[in-house]
C-alpha cells in the first residue's frame, strides 16, 4: 500500500490499527473504574483480532467467547454457594 508516496507494507498498517483500536479499550476500562481488567480486556481482543481476523466471522467467534466466558461464571457462582467438608487440621498455608 503507497501512503503519500512511501510503500508501507500492510503488516505494519495493521499493527498501527491495532494499536490505535486499544486506546479506546484503555479508556472504557479507566471510564468504568475497572482498571485492573484492562490488561485483560486488551489481550482478548488482540486475540480475536489478530488469531481469529481471518476467520469467516470473528464476530462470531467473540460471540461464543462471551457466551462461554458468562457460563463458565455462573457455574463457579453456584459452585462457590457450597460448604464442602474441611480438616481441621492445620494446613502448612497458616
Amino acid at each position: 500500500m503507497k501512503i503519500s508516496g512511501l510503500k508501507v507494507p500492510y503488516e505494519v498498517l495493521r499493527c498501527l490499527l491495532l494499536s490505535v483500536l486499544l486506546i479506546p479499550i484503555i479508556n472504557f476500562s479507566v471510564l468504568i473504574k475497572q482498571e485492573k481488567g484492562t490488561f485483560l480486556m486488551c489481550v482478548v481482543f488482540l486475540c480475536i483480532t489478530v488469531t481469529h481476523g481471518s476467520d469467516g466471522n470473528p464476530l462470531a467467534f467473540g460471540i461464543a467467547r462471551i457466551i462461554d466466558t458468562t457460563v463458565g461464571i455462573a457455574i463457579a457462582l453456584v459452585i462457590n454457594q457450597f460448604s464442602f467438608c474441611r480438616s481441621k487440621e492445620p494446613s502448612h498455608m497458616d
